[in-house]
């Protein structure tokens, strides 16, 4: 039996972005026997976050969306209250600007129910500019800002080569997460806070991950655009 998805957007003052991105969530192609929802998690947002998303999910959508609060401002606090209100086996972590392909949530169901072993798994993360590409884009270590392919090819089991994962289009076992935090594991980097664009809390938790036995894969046909 495929597991169930929940997909978690951590917004902070996300009401520009928020439209694009989830139209690209209702669009899903996903088999009638994954269940699965969306979870926009607002944190401490000044703007409108919550009412937009809820304005800008269809009636008719293919799953269910539902808004939760977090007062503590910070990513991480984000990602463990979207954790918290996750009621599927699987959650995938993309960001307010992700544009994800169709096959994304069928994607990942597959992934982690063949794959048991795996405690988390990331895909192939592509650019989409505003503007015309800069002439320079082309010498950037595309790594520095989540893009790129993030294992081989084919893709496969990557706890050697890398064991860790970008933030963007991180998919987890909930159990796996739940596990540690019931252990008393806090991640001591708390990424963005606001303005203040921190990062590291994504790789504090693929760490944490890998020190209690779980491993790591990709997938390529798990893609999206970076806005």
């Amino acid at each position: 039996m495929s597991l169930g998805v929940s997909i978690v957007i951590c917004c902070h003052n996300s009401a520009k972005e928020l439209p694009q991105t989830l139209s690209y969530l209702v669009a899903q192609q996903v088999r009638a026997d994954i269940a699965w929802e969306v979870i926009i998690v607002d944190n401490s947002s000044t703007d409108n976050t919550a009412e937009v998303a809820l304005n800008s999910w269809p009636p008719d959508a293919p799953a269910p969306l539902k808004v939760v609060s977090e007062s503590q401002l910070g990513l991480i606090f984000a990602r463990y209250r979207g954790l918290a209100s996750a009621n599927y086996e699987i959650v995938s972590f993309i960001d307010d600007d992700n544009w994800i392909c169709r096959e994304w949530v069928q994607t990942v169901s597959e992934v982690m129910s063949q794959h048991p072993e795996l405690g988390a798994c990331g895909g192939l993360n592509e650019p989409a500019f505003e503007v015309e590409t800069p002439w320079w884009w082309s010498k950037v270590n595309t790594g520095c800002y989540a893009l790129g392919s993030q294992g081989p090819q084919e893709g496969g089991d990557i706890t050697c080569s890398k064991a860790r994962l970008y933030g963007a289009g991180l998919t987890i076992r909930k159990v796996a997460l739940q596990n540690l935090l019931d252990k008393g594991f806090r991640s001591l980097l708390v990424g963005s806070q606001g303005k203040a664009l921190l990062r590291g809390e994504e790789t504090e938790l693929c760490f944490a991950l890998l020190l209690a036995g779980w491993r790591f894969g990709t997938n390529r046909a798990c893609n999206f655009a970076i806005i």
